[in-house]
């Protein structure tokens, strides 16, 4: 009888548990995590004593590799998948420009359902904020456009000894749908924990319409996104991050909520 096929979450939790061991064992229960390990990480020779680096790196990629699987399960319910690319450079003592283009798409013959065009421009206050002024191009369902303007205060602080980062944004958005411009303000928090060359990061933000513009828009909270993802250094400036949100939306004539599959590159010089 053959090798029963461990699922992704099982995997993670023998990682874990083998990585306490100074060896990774061949036995016949880990066979298919073998195989699994030489396709994900060829460079990694599982015969040797294992160091804390390694271990971190096997469980990084077992958790990509759970949040895969979930994808595969989550595409049959038509979840979404948002792609972002990022750029940020350095212009002065505490300055700093953003670029960010993303794309949202349901499946492979939908790639432009939704896109976004944003540029920012960041100063530092103190050593714990910054203050972040942007312009954003929205390209949305049935080709209705959207321009936003946006003020953003970023907050980095701690919470019995955890790290925390604050990000509260007021929205100004110019909508094809309104006469007139209309406001909304975004709190996010965000918990980032790193390992080795890698880390993982725990989001949750909260959307609120300031406007009162029934049936489309009404003064409450409309929209809230709560997920997480993994990510990994590449080079010098480069990250890549995988993760997902599941996300509410109340359009004022109906609610919904999305599952959203993340894929971000993002390059930091700064």
């Amino acid at each position: 009888m053959g090798c029963p096929r461990p699922d992704g979450a099982t995997e993670i939790a023998r990682l874990v548990l083998t990585a306490k061991k100074r060896k990774v064992r061949t036995s016949c229960d880990d066979r298919s995590s073998h195989s699994a390990w030489q396709l994900l990480a060829p460079n990694l020779n599982i015969e040797e004593e294992l160091d804390p680096r390694t271990e971190m790196t096997r469980i990084f990629f077992g958790t990509l590799l759970l949040i895969a699987s979930e994808l595969s399960l989550a595409v049959d319910h038509e979840t979404q998948t948002w792609m972002t690319a990022q750029w940020f450079a350095k212009l002065g003592n505490g300055d700093d420009l953003g670029l960010r283009y993303r794309s949202r798409y349901t499946d492979a013959f939908d790639l432009h359902r939704l896109q976004q065009y944003q540029v920012t421009y960041a100063r530092s206050i103190g050593d714990s904020s910054e203050l972040r002024l942007g312009y954003e191009h929205f390209r949305g369902f049935d080709s209705t456009l959207e321009n936003r303007a946006f003020p953003e205060l970023h907050h980095r602080a701690e919470l019995f000894g955890l790290p925390l980062k604050h990000r509260l944004r007021l929205e100004f958005r110019d909508l094809e749908a309104t006469e007139d411009l209309v406001y909304r303000l975004r709190y996010q928090l965000s918990f980032t924990r790193p390992f080795g060359s890698a880390y993982w990061r725990v989001i949750n933000e909260v959307f609120y319409t300031l406007s009162d513009e029934p049936p489309l828009l009404e003064r409450k909270v409309t929209q809230n996104r709560l997920g997480g993802a993994v990510g990994k250094s590449v080079g010098r400036y480069g990250r890549i991050e995988l993760g997902y949100q599941w996300a509410y939306f109340d359009g004022g004539i109906s609610e919904t909520s999305d599952h959203l599959i993340q894929l971000n590159l993002i390059w930091d010089a700064r």
